[in-house]
């Protein structure tokens, strides 16, 4: 099930911080949300499915952050401040993937990317969907809207259905179609309501 800058640049091209090392995209098929003892967990069909989090629209997989959190610690040039920041880091990383690593194998999910959908009936993005597309959790989002916005307003210089824009998060998409050559000013032209609307229609 899917899973997640509000910047004005002023900058011929765009610049998106890379996803951590090792991080990948997963469609909202490859990802779902469960919940244990008051607490949300992320699983992602890696595979097999695996606990992790969801970092600028990337499935980051917690194995993999403490391998990272690991490659760092052996740094010989580490201030003991930071030493000390990455050691309870790690230990909080550990602590989720015990508590996640069986959720994530046989949770509402059932190692088939079941949970809670993305989508409810009407088409609209639910909570879970919100905090995958890393919509605003105060919006709603409509594929429909979305879709009657990409058609009006986006559908003449792409190619292809809305799906197949490449970049499947709000914050991503709101920052490049402020940018060459779309230069959309928000919101005399377009509103994060509309971007909110749109991202909901390219991930549905």
């Amino acid at each position: 099930m899917a899973i997640a800058l509000s910047l004005a640049l002023a900058l011929p091209t765009p610049s998106f911080a890379a996803p951590p090392n090792g991080a990948v995209y997963l469609d909202s098929s490859q990802m779902f949300q469960t919940s244990s003892n008051g607490r949300t967990y992320i699983c992602g069909n890696l595979p097999p499915w695996a606990p992790g989090r969801v970092v600028q629209g990337y499935f980051y997989g917690t194995k993999k952050e403490i391998k990272n959190i690991d490659v760092k610690l052996k740094a010989s040039r580490l201030s003991s401040a930071k030493r000390a920041k990455l050691q309870q880091t790690r230990q909080t990383r550990k602590a989720y993937l015990s508590a996640a690593k069986g959720l994530c194998a046989n949770g509402s999910g059932g190692g088939n990317g079941g949970g809670e959908s993305n989508f409810d009936s009407h088409a609209m993005v639910t909570a879970t969907g919100k905090a995958a597309f890393q919509i605003p959790s105060n919006m709603q989002a409509s594929v429909n809207a979305g879709l009657a916005k990409w058609n009006n307003t986006c559908r003449g210089c792409h190619v292809g259905s809305a799906y197949s824009l490449p970049l499947k998060n709000y914050p991503a998409i709101r920052t490049r179609i402020q940018l060459s050559p779309m230069l959309f000013q928000i919101p005399n032209e377009i509103t994060d309501q509309d971007i909110a609307d749109i991202t909901a229609a390219v991930n549905y």
